[in-house]
């Protein structure tokens, strides 16, 4: 059977106590307030005892991040975290990962194809061509040089922009 909401954050909390999780456990209440409090940060406290696996895509990529928040990580490093959900959805999946990454004192790194999301929520972008650098600025410095570079005639730049 799959796992709850509460148990998969419950795992994550044991680990990080560095106890063992014996997937019979004597308390099903053990650290009932520090899990709350982690489903609560992505705002996901309704959804405890919901089995993860019939959770919507959005909600599973938030109970994820929980997880991962629960170890209380330094770095962040996400790929494609709006990937498979609605745009709007995917905007407020952001705003969460930002405000955490705010509060938090977190390094996020994400990959993503969305370039909407990528300048909307990057402080500084780094461009890879075939794994190759190629440029690491600021979402401004990279639009910028992205339109000299198509005005130029180049046709390989896609940065969200027809």
């Amino acid at each position: 059977a799959s796992l709850t909401c509460f148990e998969n954050i419950q795992i994550a909390l044991l680990k990080k106590h560095k106890k063992v999780y014996d997937f019979v456990p004597k308390r099903a209440d053990y650290l009932k307030d520090e899990v709350m409090q982690v489903l609560d940060i992505v705002g996901m406290q309704h959804n405890a005892y919901e089995t993860a696996a019939l959770l919507s895509y959005g909600d599973q990529r938030r109970l994820e991040i929980a997880i991962t928040l629960a170890m209380e990580p330094k770095l962040l490093m996400l790929d494609e975290p709006t990937a498979g959900v609605a745009r709007a959805e995917g905007y407020e999946i952001m705003k969460m990962i930002r405000k955490l990454a705010q509060e938090r004192h977190i390094t996020v790194v994400f990959i993503e194809h969305d370039m909407e999301i990528v300048f909307n929520y990057s402080d500084r972008i780094s461009v890879l061509d075939h794994g190759t650098l190629i440029a690491t600025d600021t979402p401004e410095n990279i639009r910028a040089v992205v339109r000299r570079a198509a005005d130029a005639g180049a046709s390989w730049i896609y940065a969200g922009t027809q």
